[in-house]
């Protein structure tokens, strides 16, 4: 099903953004051949099946406003398929015609670049992102707080160090 190339028989043909469903099933078939050994094989060869129908499908579209836009459209991750193919070095598809033109109109702004100048610093977005974390671990470890040591058991050898520190101190007498 994913490989047939009729138009009603493909499932990425039925999507809102087949580039961007290509580029993922691609990253994820990248994940599987990192995580399982066994698999590499079939996954490297479904990655170079995916790799042509993406290309396949940038020379197909002819209007080159709808394949900015296209690639442009971020999934739930914040992402670009065009993102998506840098991280992943598809040169392929990084170097294709078509998309060096949409690359190069980004580039000489001739598309909207909305946004500050201060975000595209890395401690600007750390500091002005929400924080995920619920738990702040450095202000429970801190050297004034007090600590409830009641419940915790002792270490075995520490009536060992305890006797050598009283025998060298008896000792410097």
């Amino acid at each position: 099903k994913i490989f047939d190339h009729s138009l009603e028989g493909n499932i990425f043909s039925h999507s809102a953004n087949p580039l961007l469903n290509m580029c993922l099933l691609y990253e994820f078939l990248f994940l599987l051949t990192k995580k399982f050994f066994s698999l590499s094989y079939t996954c490297r060869q479904l990655m170079d099946q995916v790799k042509t129908m993406i290309i396949e499908y940038i020379e197909s579209v002819d209007d080159e406003n709808f394949l900015t836009s296209v690639m442009l459209e971020k999934d739930y991750s914040g992402r670009d398929s065009l993102q998506i193919a840098v991280e992943l070095e598809v040169l392929d598809l990084i170097q294709a015609p078509k998309v060096k033109a949409v690359i190069k109109r980004i580039w000489n702004s001739d598309y909207d670049t909305s946004g500050s100048f201060f975000e595209m610093s890395t401690p600007f977005q750390i500091l002005n992102q929400p924080s995920t974390s619920d738990i702040d671990i450095e202000v429970e470890n801190r050297f004034y707080k007090k600590r409830n040591i009641e419940g915790k058991p002792q270490y075995d050898s520490n009536f060992n160090i305890f006797k050598q520190s009283m025998y060298s101190r008896l000792k410097g007498k």
